[in-house]
């Protein structure tokens, strides 16, 4: 696939740079109910140093913002790989996650990449943590 437009975001743990794709993005963004805080969280995940956090791709607050957006030659590995729902019994605010990735990937493989990410610092839409979900049972 060709590059486009991409989102960065920076590490703020080893400073590697994130490409999100932004066709990926926006309907993410889109499709994002409920808003917590008029903000426009996705968690993603660091490929030089595994570390997983949310990020703010609209305004500043906590979470490290987007940064400027670029046009590439070729799409970056970022992908969309899902929604992370809250721990919190009664919160209902889901994060969108981008993880670099290479489709196709089997459960077994996917379970040992996700094993590899650090959690410390990943919050949902509302600030609650979000903890590593119990590991896929199908294809991701």
């Amino acid at each position: 696939m060709d590059g486009g437009v991409h989102y960065t975001l920076d590490c703020p743990v080893c400073g590697s740079t994130i490409l999100i794709p932004e066709h990926r993005l926006a309907p993410v963004l889109a499709s994002q109910v409920p808003r917590a805080k008029a903000t426009e969280l996705v968690g993603a995940v660091c490929g030089g140093c595994r570390h997983i956090r949310t990020y703010d791709v609209e305004v500043p607050g906590p979470n490290p913002p987007v940064g400027p957006v670029v046009a590439l030659v070729q799409a970056s590995d970022w992908d969309y790989v899902g929604w992370l729902p809250c721990e919190v019994r009664n919160c209902q605010s889901h994060l969108p996650l981008f993880a670099p990735l290479r489709r196709p990937i089997s459960p077994e493989d996917w379970n040992q990449y996700v094993a590899t990410w650090n959690w410390d610092d990943l919050v949902c839409p509302a600030g609650h943590k979000i903890s590593q979900p119990p590991p896929e049972t199908s294809e991701a």
